[in-house]
């Protein structure tokens, strides 16, 4: 049905079919990836001004491609509206807020890479030197819990 609707140009068809497994494009028949599917979550989130799953979402993605430079910069625009951060703020500025941001809600990992990002920003900075070595000792102490 499908071949037979892309070979005839009277039926229009959606560019995208959603399944139980996920979206699936006419043209390669691929199921969307796990990254995929928490982009698309937040951004449909954006649109419903749900701001707080749209940040859930981003840190998903951000958690399956930890140095993604579109998750990043998404998420840092939520984070941004929320909390009211003038637009002239730094990357430096934003990439520490986004850091303390992940390590409240528990997501070390996560505040690790934020936290290294401000020191690529401005290295040798003692700020983000300090908040790595406290979300290092943060997952240290994770691990060690989870070894006993």
């Amino acid at each position: 049905m499908i071949a037979f609707a892309q070979n005839n140009p009277n039926i229009d068809l959606p560019p995208f079919v959603e399944t139980k497994r996920g979206i699936l494009g006419l043209n390669n028949l691929r199921p969307e990836s796990p990254y995929d599917r928490e982009m698309r979550l937040a951004y449909e989130a954006i649109v419903r001004e749900d701001y707080f799953d749209a940040i859930a979402n981003f840190q998903d993605a951000l958690a399956l491609r930890p140095n993604d430079e579109y998750a990043t910069a998404a998420y840092l625009n939520i984070l941004d509206l929320i909390n009211g951060t003038n637009e002239g703020s730094s990357r430096y500025d934003r990439y520490m807020k986004a850091g303390y941001q992940a390590s409240g809600a528990g997501s070390y990992h996560l505040a690790l890479i934020h936290f290294n990002k401000a020191l690529q920003e401005r290295p040798e900075d003692s700020y983000a030197m300090t908040a790595i070595g406290n979300i290092r000792s943060y997952l240290a102490l994770d691990q060690n819990d989870s070894n006993e």
